[in-house]
């Protein structure tokens, strides 16, 4: 409620609101006072703020960072280079300074990846971040080096990812579709999402489906829509429709609702239902404090009701939150995401995307956008499961937090 009052007060008077940051006992509003101040291009006060010995710096450093993210071509502040000396100075902030200060100078950041990224003995969790920075950068290095880094299984995933970052070209979308048989299941999902990000990569993945090279069942519902922007009204000759008509949700709900009877369900498998949730749903919900944030949070949802679940599991776009309803963003170099919308300030939007870490787009680059009145969760979710299955997904999540950790005496 201090933040909600706070905010608008920001970029009006940001020295004062530096020194209620550098004061402040209570370290998330001192991090989002930060935040704001870099959407309110106050970054010249925000650095001067950094040049004393607040105990608040790590929260304003963490702020800083997090509203800089995506930006990697701003000119350092006056007082910046000096600042970030005596940071790196203190173990406690050096990381975070280093983070901060990768923001800045885009040659001398895409040098550190690039070196990053070429030592084998580095870290695969600081190569992956070197691929993601780089991508961010859109580096026309990276781009050389994306084939042979596909073939390096600690850094796949990121490399599949790093493909969305550049103009879609045919020679790149046949590779990622001739290595697809030999991909993962995270590693296909990241395929299927990158190949539908651009127009020539759509229209090769478009290609696939027909000839049955990538099965339908890979192909969540969000991507086939965001394929149909991508490509066009020629996709739905090759899908279809992309959303059920309702008599067939209706007859799913009556099909299930006989079949998940109190003594199918008494005699399910629940452990069995929890891996399924962590597999099919955990990417998106949470449950118990553990998995995705992309749709809401299941733990205390009237879960106990059938009628409730069924309902939410067959339509989910029947009575659905505006918060969770699906954007679809193109920018202006013609990437199209998928998502929702996490945050959103003066500067840019933070979207969460399925299977990847949330995203940042600036403002000034976003050629369009548009909200669908459609959820990310796809129709048609437990096609593909036999009833057994079924029931132990649905046991799983009717039970209560108690039966699935127990406690001891």
């Amino acid at each position: 409620m201090i933040w909600f009052g706070l905010e608008p007060l920001v970029p009006e008077d940001p020295q004062r609101a530096l020194r209620l940051a550098r004061t402040s006992q209570i370290p998330m509003l001192s991090e989002n006072i930060a935040r704001r101040a870099v959407a309110a291009n106050q970054l010249e006060f925000l650095v001067t703020s950094l040049d004393d010995r607040s105990d608040a710096r790590p929260a304003l450093l963490r702020g800083m960072r997090d509203g800089l993210e995506g930006q990697f071509e701003l000119d350092r502040p006056e007082e910046w280079a000096s600042v970030y000396r005596k940071l790196k100075r203190d173990k406690s902030l050096a990381d975070l300074a280093e983070e901060v200060d990768q923001q800045f100078g885009g040659v001398e950041v895409a040098r550190r990846f690039l070196a990053t990224l070429d030592d084998e003995s580095a870290p695969a969790e600081d190569r992956r971040g070197a691929i993601r920075g780089l991508a961010d950068q859109q580096h026309s290095e990276l781009f050389e080096r994306l084939p042979a880094l596909l073939e390096v299984p600690e850094l796949r995933l990121a490399t599949i990812r790093a493909y969305a970052a550049f103009d879609g070209r045919w020679e790149s979308a046949l590779l990622l579709l001739g290595h697809y048989d030999s991909f993962n299941a995270d590693e296909k999902l990241a395929a299927v999402q990158t190949l539908s990000s651009r127009p020539i990569y759509g229209r090769v993945l478009m290609g696939a489906i027909k000839s049955e090279a990538i099965p339908r069942r890979d192909v969540p519902a969000y991507v086939a829509r965001q394929l149909h922007r991508v490509v066009g009204s020629g996709f739905l000759e090759v899908w279809g429709p992309i959303t059920r008509v309702s008599s067939e949700k209706t007859a799913a709900i009556a099909k299930y609702t006989t079949m998940l009877n109190d003594e199918a369900i008494a005699e399910a498998d629940p452990a069995h239902g929890e891996q399924m949730f962590s597999e099919l749903c955990g990417v998106c919900h949470q449950m118990f404090g553990e998995g995705g944030m992309i749709g809401p949070d299941l733990t205390g949802s009237n879960r106990t009701e059938l009628d409730y679940l069924l309902t939410n599991i067959i339509d989910p776009s029947g009575d659905m939150q505006d918060a969770y309803q699906t954007l679809m963003v193109t920018t202006r170099d013609g990437r199209t995401y998928s998502g929702t919308v996490a945050t959103k300030d003066a500067r840019a939007m933070t979207l969460r995307v399925v299977g990847q870490d949330e995203i940042v787009i600036p403002h000034s680059d976003i050629q369009s956008h548009d909200y669908f009145p459609l959820s990310m969760m796809p129709e048609g979710l437990l096609d593909g499961y036999d009833d057994d299955e079924v029931t132990n997904l649905v046991a799983y999540l009717m039970t209560a937090q108690e039966e699935t950790n127990p406690q001891g005496p």
